[in-house]
């Protein structure tokens, strides 16, 4: 009989439900409460080895004598937490995280209700140490682009898939052929998820890590998990935050700007949450009602969220759980840049005004009369009426059985439906105002949106000696359903909020139906619960496939091993200089499907002098498959002195085979351009991220975070056809070709003389690159006591973008210094005196767009328990505010964009009458019971 304890090495606490075992005759004994354990086993030298989860394992050797009972006490050391983390996006069902090969990027509740945000990119960013996260426009409900391992593909949308509790939601964040002009500032279906009542989120990128997901996975998974109740304890909070958010006057031309359309605005909301349980029932909710009067002249946003969840176990063995969202999001839009009558655009392209002088910009506008001209400008915004309203509706329901302990069956089904309007009103007030003859207007714009998705894996775990096995199979079903539909009407009496009050209306319409069947394999192997064996496959038939393309197959396969807990190195490796070792590497494949109706021949219909007529649409593409993105990584994480310091290094090259292009056919065929299966490209750097610990007392801690990521992305080949562009505009496009990167800019690049003139012209110069050579986050958690400081940042070097903005200044005869050559000091630059056209111009206009964004700073104090009243369970203030600073090397936010194509693919690169992310300055009230 061998029998002894297992206790915390630092603590000396009793582990109860360690593990204690031969590994070699695969018999053993768990620990009780008290950490003890006894059983039986034969004579002779054993190797007797211990584990428990979120300590280092520990390993004796014993001599075992007949007839006697020999003790032997083991006392585990603490490891980092981020080994054992059970994660789920990376298998199907929950698994620790050290049996993984790949890195899921975990941001948990408390991490993102530090942020004083009503949308779920903007609490991610700087959340997410390998990933992107921006803003297309400071205007609410706006687009934003998520993206971690640079563009996989050229035309396809770049955002990850995003799961709520197991349902596929809408993730558009990409513009369709019926939208509302809103130059650039698209509408976001991420921008809606509901916030409120998350409990954790996991993002995972790579082929490896996505191959469950498989044909719609090569940008990554976003996965959203709600909170769930306990019957031990039954809470309510209350949290209201108020603040005053201001506009950010960083990148304009003229302060003046700023004066016309900006107003401070307050903005305030009010959440209740609560939890508890009854019996084997618990549930969770939470609702929050939010206004923002915005900053922005012209602006609003009210917003309510409700999500709830219930669970229970009905029968024995079996657990159900459903959840249900709710989000009514109503905002007004502004007019943004591509606008005759946009007054921010228009006064920071250079519009002239009246001056003591003649015309000349709002700067020279004397104080006097600048009252009148800013009245004047606003009063635009203030009767210009562009309103959105969504209305999103979520519901997921699960159940999980488990007919034997080693057997796990899950099960979900769920809705997402969304619908949004947004009515655009150009009244007979607003053409007069601009001294326009045209006729008054209305377009009413109906986007509606059904997602169905059903889920079903069997999780299956067993051990055999010093084996382990987790095994998990499973099948996905989802469908989408959109529907859009829009609405012109011309000649509209002022007052009316219908197109049917319109003299002459004018309808189109679209629907898109995808559907796609998956199944997978995933298979887990564990070899002494140091060394790991990760493979899986995934198969899928999709509707948007050509109909000659067959199932879809993608594998993968993984090794991680915990080098740390070789228990021959364990013994000689010292603790407080090096902690803990994993080593990875992985290889897996991943997809993106095609827009439904791509791979189909097709015939437009349409009415000509009233009557039917036909012409050709798409070639159509029996053959058109998806994109399939090949990925293979190596890797490790260290823990440095008692795991204080954590360091995770990557190195990944990523291939897009099968790449989509919708590239021309040769002009003599006479065809439309065809979304095809033609290029290749490449996506290869380095991902680091660190956590450094320190200070770690009972009263104050301070923990740094910071992570850079390089990328180099390429075109390896463009399947034979010629470049193609992609977005921007005809003077300064984004186009896709063989050995550049993808978007890069091209257009004219003038060479000056050293007296300023222009020495020749380089026409169809490759003039930048908008995807940055180096990305990453910093972040600062420090605490004293109750009190608490966190501070957050990202940034990127090496990537390039357009100044619009000065284009338009350039027109109006307004140039920006330094712009053009003019050693002599002249009136007009050398360059501008010949004949040289803006087309000839266009490599000036490109700036690097490197920058540092302080995203958040926020100071909170916890009210000490031992003071407050006994009805009170906690109580809390603080202080934050929310895009404080920028450091940026263009004259523009390198950020937000006022144009883009239709995928979103070139976000942020051109700088043209959109406002930057505004500031809000917000103080918080949080009460529990």
């Amino acid at each position: 009989t061998i029998s002894g304890t297992v206790t915390d090495g630092q603590t000396g606490d009793p582990l109860p439900g360690a593990t204690v075992q031969v590994q070699e005759l695969g018999i053993g004994s768990a620990t009780d409460v008290d950490g003890n354990f006894e059983f039986d086993i034969p004579a002779g030298e054993h190797i007797i080895s211990v584990s428990f989860v979120g300590y280092r394992p520990g390993q004796k050797t014993v001599t075992i004598t007949v007839g006697e009972t020999t003790g032997v006490d083991f006392a585990l050391q603490p490891r980092t937490e981020t080994l054992d983390e059970i994660v789920v996006t990376g298998q199907g069902s929950g698994i620790s995280s050290r049996r993984l090969s790949t890195t899921t990027e975990v941001v948990d509740a408390e991490e993102l209700e530090a942020f004083p945000v009503g949308r779920i990119d903007q609490a991610l960013q700087s959340q997410l140490p390998n990933a992107q996260i921006r803003l297309n426009s400071g205007q609410p409900g706006t687009t934003s682009l998520i993206r971690s391992r640079g563009p996989v593909s050229a035309s396809g949308v770049t955002t990850p898939v995003i799961y709520v509790d197991g349902v596929r939601v809408d993730n558009s964040s990409a513009g369709t052929a019926l939208d509302i002009g809103t130059g650039g500032a698209r509408s976001s279906s991420i921008a809606d998820i509901p916030l409120e009542n998350i409990e954790r989120i996991e993002f995972v990128k790579g082929g490896a890590a996505t191959t469950l997901y498989g044909s719609d996975a090569a940008n990554g998974v976003l996965q959203i998990f709600t909170k769930d109740g306990s019957a031990e304890r039954s809470q309510l909070n209350f949290e209201t935050r108020l603040g005053v958010e201001t506009g950010t006057r960083d990148f304009l031309k003229y302060e003046r700007t700023g004066d016309v359309i900006y107003d401070d605005a307050l903005v305030q909301s009010y959440k209740l949450s609560g939890s508890g349980g009854v019996g084997d029932i618990n549930y969770s909710f939470s609702g929050k009602m939010y206004e923002n009067n915005s900053a922005r002249v012209g602006n609003e946003n009210i917003r309510y969220d409700l999500r709830t969840k219930v669970s229970a176990s009905p029968l024995d063995k079996v657990r159900y759980s459903g959840t249900l969202a709710f989000v009514n999001n109503r905002f007004d839009r502004a007019i943004n840049a591509n606008s005759s009558f946009s007054p921010f655009s228009n006064i920071e392209g250079g519009q002239l005004f009246s001056t003591p002088d003649g015309v000349g910009p709002i700067s020279d506008v004397p104080a006097s009369e600048f009252g009148a001209v800013r009245d004047s400008l606003r009063g635009l915004d203030q009767i210009y009426d562009n309103l959105t309203e969504v209305r999103r509706f979520q519901t997921s329901q699960q159940l999980q059985i488990n007919p034997v302990s080693s057997v796990t069956i899950d099960a979900s089904a769920g809705v997402d439906y969304r619908i949004e309007n947004n009515k655009e009103i150009l009244s007979n007030e607003l053409l007069a105002e601009l001294g326009s003859s045209g006729q008054s207007q209305i377009a009413d714009y109906d986007r509606e949106f059904l997602g169905l998705t059903l889920n079903a894996n069997v999780n299956h775990e067993a051990s055999y000696k010093f084996l382990d096995f987790t095994t998990n199979i499973g099948f996905q079903v989802f469908r989408e359903e959109i529907t859009i539909t829009r609405i012109d009407a011309t000649d509209v009496p002022d007052g009316n909020q219908t197109v049917n009050a319109g003299s002459e209306t004018t309808g189109f319409d679209n629907i898109t139906e995808i559907a796609q069947q998956g199944y997978y394999i995933k298979e887990n192997v564990g070899f002494g619960d140091r060394l790991f064996l990760d493979l899986g496959l995934r198969a899928d038939n999709n509707s948007a496939f050509g109909s000659d393309v067959a199932l879809q197959v993608y594998p993968s396969a993984g090794l991680s091993y915990i080098v740390s807990d070789e228990p021959v190195i364990a013994e000689v490796l010292p603790e407080d200089v090096v902690s803990s070792i994993k080593l990875r590497g992985n290889y897996g494949v991943s997809g993106n499907f095609p827009a439904a109706f791509a791979g189909d021949r097709l015939i437009n219909v349409n009415a000509f002098l009233g009557q039917t007529s036909y012409s050709f649409a798409d070639p159509g593409d029996p053959n058109l498959g998806p994109e399939r993105v090949t990925t293979w990584e190596v890797g490790g994480d260290l823990g440095f002195v008692n795991d204080r310091f954590r360091l995770g290094v990557t190195y990944y090259q990523a291939k897009t085979e099968d790449a989509l292009f919708d590239a021309p056919f040769p002009s003599s065929t006479g065809q439309n351009n065809q979304v095809r299966n033609l290029g290749e490209i490449e996506n290869k750097g380095f991902e680091i991220a660190g956590n450094f610990t320190i200070l770690n007392q009972a009263d104050y801690g301070l923990t740094l975070n910071a992570s850079a990521n390089t990328l180099t992305n390429e075109v390896i080949s463009n399947g034979g056809t010629s470049q193609f562009n992609n977005g921007g505009f005809t003077f300064l496009g984004t186009f896709v070709d063989e050995g550049q990167p993808i978007g890069f800019l091209q257009g004219g690049n003038p060479i000056f003389n050293d007296d300023g003139t222009i020495a020749e012209i380089e026409q169809n110069a490759v003039l930048g690159d908008p995807n940055p050579d180096l990305f990453g986050s910093m972040s600062l958690q420090a605490r004293y006591k109750g009190l608490s400081l966190f501070a957050s940042a990202d940034y990127q070097r090496g990537a390039q973008g357009v100044n619009v903005d000065d284009v338009l200044r350039f027109f109006s005869g307004v140039q920006d210094e330094d712009r053009f050559p003019n050693p002599e000091g002249l009136d007009t630059p050398p360059a501008l005196a010949g004949d040289a056209t803006f087309f000839d111009l266009a490599g000036v206009w490109v700036e690097d767009t490197d920058y540092l964004k302080v995203r958040l700073i926020s100071l909170d104090y916890r009210i000490p328990a031992s003071v407050l009243p006994s009805q009170l369970r906690s109580l809390s203030v603080g202080a934050s505010v929310t895009n404080p600073l920028n450091f940026t090397s263009s004259s523009f936010d390198p950020e937000v964009s006022g144009s883009e194509n239709a995928a979103g693919t070139v976000a942020g690169v051109f700088g043209f009458g959109t406002i930057s992310p505004p500031r809000q300055w917000t103080l918080t009230l949080n009460v529990g019971l």
